[in-house]
């Protein structure tokens, strides 16, 4: 069992908290503490505060630990830290720890506004939705803000619709999402073993596809642009050609992903339900085959230029590089078994 510390008000009931808050952190030991102080103030509400640095090779756990030293505010709070990088199953086993039905996402190096979590709340209540998300304030690495993310006045409701016809939108970012247990409970549990990465598409397509992804248009986070970030690692940069490539091959494994909780939603749900699920999921089917053509039509642009897969050790879950044999012919047979209208 992974150890914690207690500070705050740690006598306070399951029955006592709003929401739990989850602040997770790696190697963010410039910007944790600010981070850390904005969650200690959030306002209007009381909350389980989940801090869990994921095993930090930087002073960020230290700092943490620090920052927290004679807090006796109204959350309460626990910190842990992992035995090892768990990297994308970090954030899923907090959620199993979590003491509340709603988990709000807090990074290590953005900042809350205090009202943060209070309209967050006020908006899941308002709405019935199971993910809730906003707008954020751009931070730069030193502090400066550079406006708003979105440019947006109107709150807003997605549907699996919207998520198909746009797969990826600034609304849907990790760091800005909340979200109901339900979204791990009535599907299949959300780890790197049902999808490597990519788990904030996920997420809101989940919330979309069971009682709604409602999003706030009102700032309520600075978030933090740096170079450090995790996301930068997460695609080839060897020119924009070799990016775009591996964002349509990273769509198509999200794609992938999106049916399995179709399947799973059609499995038990009633005729009418079922019956519309499976016109989304005709429209997913379409979007695959087109992201197929794009992401062979890339590879094929990659190998023109002289260029070749290459697969390197990282700090991300790795494996054996594609074979591409008949590349073509067998995405074709394994479309055709997957999204075939069912």
């Amino acid at each position: 069992m992974t150890r914690e510390l207690l500070f705050g008000n740690v006598a306070a009931a399951a029955g006592d908290l709003d929401a739990s808050y989850i602040l997770y952190t790696w190697n963010q030991a410039l910007y944790v503490a600010e981070a850390v102080r904005s969650a200690l103030d959030q306002d209007g509400c009381v909350l389980d505060i989940l801090i869990s640095d994921d095993a930090s090779t930087d002073s960020t756990y230290d700092v943490i630990l620090a920052t927290l030293q004679g807090y006796q505010g109204p959350h309460r709070v626990r910190l842990r830290r992992s035995p090892g990088n768990m990297k994308m199953d970090h954030f899923p086993s907090l959620l199993r720890a979590a003491a509340c039905d709603i988990s709000i996402h807090a990074h290590g190096d953005d900042v809350a506004l205090p009202h943060r979590a209070a309209r967050i709340l006020q908006a899941f209540r308002l709405t019935g939705a199971s993910v809730v998300s906003s707008n954020a304030i751009i931070l730069d690495a030193v502090g400066g803000q550079h406006g708003r993310l979105v440019e947006a006045a109107r709150d807003r409701h997605f549907d699996a619709g919207d998520l198909l016809a746009k797969p990826w939108r600034l609304e849907m970012a990790g760091a800005f999402l909340a979200l109901r247990r339900e979204v791990y409970t009535r599907l299949p549990w959300l780890d790197s073993r049902y999808l490597a990465r990519g788990h904030d598409h996920l997420v809101p397509w989940r919330g979309a596809l069971l009682d709604g992804f409602f999003w706030i248009a009102d700032p309520l986070l600075l978030h933090r642009m740096h170079e450090g970030q995790w996301r930068h690692r997460f695609y080839d940069n060897s020119g924009k050609l070799a990016q775009r490539e591996t964002v349509q091959a990273q769509q198509l494994v999200i794609a992938r992903a999106k049916r399995r909780d179709l399947d799973h939603l059609m499995a038990t749900a009633d005729e009418e339900r079922r019956n519309a699920l499976a016109e989304i999921g005709a429209t997913l089917g379409e979007k695959v085959a087109q992201l197929s053509e794009q992401w062979l039509d890339l590879r094929e642009d990659l190998i023109r230029e002289g260029m070749r897969p290459h697969w390197t050790a990282d700090d991300l879950p790795s494996g054996p590089p594609p074979r591409s044999r008949n590349l073509r012919r067998r995405i074709g047979i394994l479309l055709r078994k997957v999204y075939s209208r069912r």
